[in-house]
């Protein structure tokens, strides 16, 4: 073997190492959030993937909806701010959803409740919504009615066993009961999702600068366009001038009443990309790592992890910590949405099914409720993922996540970094 074919081998081995860790950087993403549940509640959140899934679908919106590029920015920080923007909005709207979630859903479960009869109402009320139509075409309209009397009926006798109407519910639920909760809130996000978006993908948009009329017109003569220019139209992007033309203000004459300048691509590298992500995730992790070390919200996230009732009766607001709780792990999981859309292209409403599957198995591997545990077993599953696809076995990529989680559950269950926890009887 020559040396030109030993430096390819090399180069080869270190493009697929960076696809690697871009890609387990985005489990690391989602397993914080696991990680991060689990630590204080003992909760495995099986929906975390669907907040993920959220993120993305808030990111992709907010650039192709909303004019972030048209920020009065230098020319270089223009694409940046449009993406950091996006993901910013995604990543605080999925958190603001899963605290709501987490105070309707998984609240109730833990006897201190407020809203589980408003929440089965509002979904009730959904549901007449949704299926009055299908149901009654299908099997008529006394059956649809008697139907729906059936479901308001059994709301009304049942409910109030596990709840004081509107004020609290008189016991808690179980582990398994919160377990099935979540997977049940993981399908509802995901068809929900679908129905209102469609399960078909939705392109993610790419980085692109804005230029107003003035700046257009100021460019010298004969200058030639460094990406398509294009309008943002009702029904999507419209080209008025393709990479390489000449720049005539003429050909936009009509447009100025309608639009206040052109976009201009400006699409990202690959390398660009995996770099974008690596560096998110070492900003993310690093002041995760901060708020949970020196911060008060960050002890008392720890102090309720150690001994939940002691912490409470040591003046710890506990239901405010997990809420705080849901908040980051769901803030880090929508900035993970939006660098996923970035990084591959599209977003779904199924997109987080899988990766939330593999996010768990790296939290299991690097010990969940360990946080370093978790970026660590997430760029560990990417770069092993990776590696199989790189190397002819794409067979085995998906089955090597869980055959992981085997192994590790049989030769350390606690994980890469967690640390065994012996229970009195």
């Amino acid at each position: 073997m020559d040396f030109a074919s030993i430096e390819a081998q090399l180069k080869y081995f270190g493009d697929q190492s960076a696809n690697g860790l871009s890609l387990g950087c985005m489990y690391a993403f989602i397993a914080l959030g696991y990680t991060m549940v689990y630590g204080v509640l003992k909760l495995v959140n099986f929906a975390h993937g669907e907040f993920f899934m959220l993120g993305g679908l808030i990111g992709c919106l907010s650039l192709g909806y909303l004019p972030l590029e048209q920020v009065p920015l230098p020319e270089p920080l223009r694409p940046w701010f449009g993406l950091v923007a996006a993901m910013l909005i995604a990543a605080l709207g999925t958190a603001v959803f899963a605290v709501l979630a987490e105070q309707m859903v998984y609240k109730p479960l833990r006897g201190e409740g407020r809203y589980a009869a408003l929440f089965a109402a509002a979904f009730l009320g959904i549901f007449i919504a949704a299926a009055w139509g299908p149901l009654s075409r299908n099997i008529g309209l006394l059956p649809t009615l008697a139907v729906l009397v059936l479901g308001i009926w059994a709301c009304l006798k049942f409910l109030p066993r596990w709840t004081d109407r509107w004020s609290r519910t008189r016991t808690p639920g179980t582990r398994i009961a919160a377990l099935l909760t979540a997977l049940g809130l993981s399908l509802a996000l995901q068809n929900g999702t679908a129905w209102v978006f469609t399960a078909t993908p939705r392109a993610f948009p790419e980085p692109k600068t804005f230029l107003s009329w003035d700046e257009l017109e100021a460019l010298p003569a004969g200058t030639a366009a460094t990406g398509n220019l294009f309008v943002q139209a009702d029904r999507g992007r419209r080209n008025v001038l393709f990479e390489g033309e000449v720049i005539d203000p003429t050909r936009w004459a009509d447009m100025k009443e309608q639009h206040a300048g052109l976009y201009q691509s400006a699409p990202l590298s690959d390398s660009t990309k995996r770099w974008i992500v690596l560096a998110t995730l070492a900003v993310s992790g690093s002041l995760l790592f901060l708020l949970v070390k020196y911060t008060k919200l960050g002890k008392a996230m720890r102090a309720v992890s150690f001994n939940g009732e002691t912490a409470l009766l040591m003046g710890v607001n506990t239901n405010r910590v997990i809420s705080f709780t849901f908040f980051v792990g769901a803030f880090l999981a929508g900035i993970g949405g939006v660098l996923w859309g970035m990084r591959y292209g599209d977003v779904d409403p199924f997109t987080g099914v899988i990766p939330g599957l593999k996010a768990f198995v790296a939290a299991v591997l690097g010990g969940i409720g360990s946080i370093p545990g978790a970026i660590l077993g997430g760029l560990l599953l990417g770069f092993t993922e990776t590696m199989l696809d790189a190397y002819g076995m794409s067979n085995y990529r998906d089955a090597s996540a869980f055959v992981i989680m085997i192994v590790i559950l049989l030769v350390k269950p606690a994980g890469l970094l967690g640390t065994f926890e012996g229970e009195k009887v």
